[in-house]
């Protein structure tokens, strides 16, 4: 598993104190959204921290910035390398980011024709993409892994479906006959749609109910 903790450097701790002043954020916003009390931001923007933890520097990132968590995680890179402040495993964990996002360009492309090699490219890219989620919150990324093998299934079960309807045995319908067969299809699914849609809010708005 990833080290969890990263070194501060004089230079990270600099970066660090010069955007938060610069974006007009101060310590005690800082340690309020982060969960530290204000002594521990002073402590670390005096260097008197040696080690912060990676989910702490990201949530950091995160309130001097005002981004979301996949952007502060890009950020918090550069400052690393700018700080040079990264760890073998940091530098080896940037580098599969970035083939990923080479990746994600070439491969997919919409135009390409799917062949062994490309599928082998892409199931590479999603093992590589979770292994980098993981080192920032395992938690999260086995619940994305869970969430895109349920989605999978969904989808392959509804190709299967459809492909194994027998159309040929619609020749001799008319076209409005068969129009209405496709939207009769169509209306079937929407109707288990909206089953789900309605169970999904109701379990929302019982999980807000309960405070959740």
């Amino acid at each position: 598993m990833a080290n969890n903790k990263i070194s501060l450097n004089k230079g990270l701790i600099r970066q660090i104190k010069a955007d938060r002043i610069s974006k007009g954020v101060t310590a005690a916003e800082l340690s309020a959204y982060i969960g530290k009390t204000a002594s521990y931001v002073s402590a670390l923007e005096k260097g008197r921290i040696a080690r912060i933890l990676r989910d702490d520097l990201i949530k950091i990132v995160m309130a001097i910035h005002n981004c979301p968590h996949d952007k502060a995680i890009e950020i918090m890179g550069t400052m690393l390398s700018m700080s040079g402040n990264l760890s073998n495993e940091s530098k080896e964990t940037l580098m599969i980011d970035e083939e990923i996002k080479e990746a994600n360009v070439k491969n997919y492309n919409t135009d390409n024709e799917m062949n062994e090699e490309l599928l082998e490219k892409m199931i590479g890219i999603i093992g590589s993409g979770l292994r980098v989620y993981y080192k920032v919150n395992s938690e999260r990324a086995i619940l994305t892994y869970h969430r895109f093998i349920q989605s999978m299934q969904q989808d392959l079960g509804l190709i299967m479906a459809i492909i194994n309807i027998p159309y040929h045995k619609l020749d001799s319908l008319t076209h409005k006959e068969k129009q209405k067969a496709f939207d009769d299809i169509s209306d079937a699914f929407h109707k288990h749609y909206k089953i789900a849609e309605d169970r999904e809010n109701n379990r929302q708005d019982a999980d807000e109910s309960n405070g959740n």
